[in-house]
């Protein structure tokens, strides 16, 4: 927290902040297939990623099986701490490059008229300055940046139940293992129920959701300097968290503007809540409208 004024993390030092980010995704269906392409930037104080992205899935069994493959790319740069003092400050260096693939497998079946099984498997390898300037480490006694590996490999495996009650409410119940060369486990499992109201143009949605997770083979609280690689990053120690959420989607009248026709008018607002047991809470509230034409 010394060094908050020196990067993007929440502090004094660098004023007023901002994020401004864009996407464009284009997705057309040929008889049971479907094809998808899209990019998108972000850019804020410390980061910055252009990204793009394909997706493909195919139907079979009359629409009650869908296979999908998705792959994405992002090419984005980060600046970093370069040099600390004793005393807290710190120099942060020029944007430096970080690219990440991602791809994706995902898998559906309709059971029944109330049921549908879903499966994901997921493998992301990020490569080049990983580090992060939410994070400082203390070598005996001195404050130093973070050092962590040129690569990472990610992996997961998931799965999710939907269940319809009736035409107008549902519960999802879904699990995911993550793994990676980190030796960073975990375990999250996340159940929901989604209710129709206002005559079915509305819904809510609650939701709690429990994660647990082993420490990164890097993490420490301090360390003597021998260590080739070192983090005291809260998001890489091992913790189990809860998560209370709840959101309620408005569904608006349709309407013109520029004479083009907009439809499917929504405004959605959204609330969480969640505490970990390596001493972290937090809460975060949301709001947006989205339309199509």
């Amino acid at each position: 927290t010394r060094l908050d004024g020196n990067t993007g993390a929440s502090g004094e030092g660098i004023g007023g902040q901002s994020r401004v980010s864009a996407k464009l995704n284009v997705t057309r269906e040929v008889d049971k297939w479907t094809y998808g392409i899209g990019g998108g930037f972000s850019s804020e104080y410390d980061y910055r990623s252009f990204n793009g992205q394909m997706n493909l899935a195919r139907s079979f069994a009359k629409d009650n099986f869908t296979v999908g493959f998705g792959l994405q790319y992002y090419g984005d740069s980060v600046k970093l701490f370069k040099d600390l003092t004793p005393a807290g400050s710190a120099v942060i260096s020029d944007f430096l490059p970080r690219n990440i693939v991602a791809t994706s497998l995902t898998m559906s079946q309709i059971l029944t008229r109330k049921d549908i099984v879903q499966w994901g498997l997921t493998y992301v390898k990020a490569e080049k300055n990983l580090e992060s300037t939410a994070s400082t480490t203390l070598v005996n006694n001195i404050r130093e940046v973070e050092v962590l590996p040129n690569s990472r490999e990610r992996k997961a495996i998931s799965t999710k139940w939907v269940h319809g009650f009736g035409e107008a409410s549902a519960m999802h119940l879904s699990y995911r293992f993550y793994t990676d060369d980190w030796d960073l486990d975990a375990h999250t499992l996340e159940v929901s129920t989604l209710f129709e109201v206002n005559d079915d143009e509305d819904f809510v949605e609650t939701a709690i959701r429990y994660h647990n997770q082993k420490s990164v083979s890097y993490f420490a609280d301090s360390f003597n300097g021998t260590e080739q690689f070192r983090t005291s990053d809260s998001d890489l120690e091992k913790f189990s968290s809860i998560e209370l959420s709840g959101f309620y989607q408005v569904n608006l009248a349709d309407s013109k503007l520029f004479n083009k026709e907009l439809e499917n008018l929504n405004w959605s607002n959204g609330i969480v809540l969640a505490k970990r047991d390596n001493g972290m809470f937090y809460g975060y509230i949301q709001s947006s409208f989205g339309v199509e034409f």
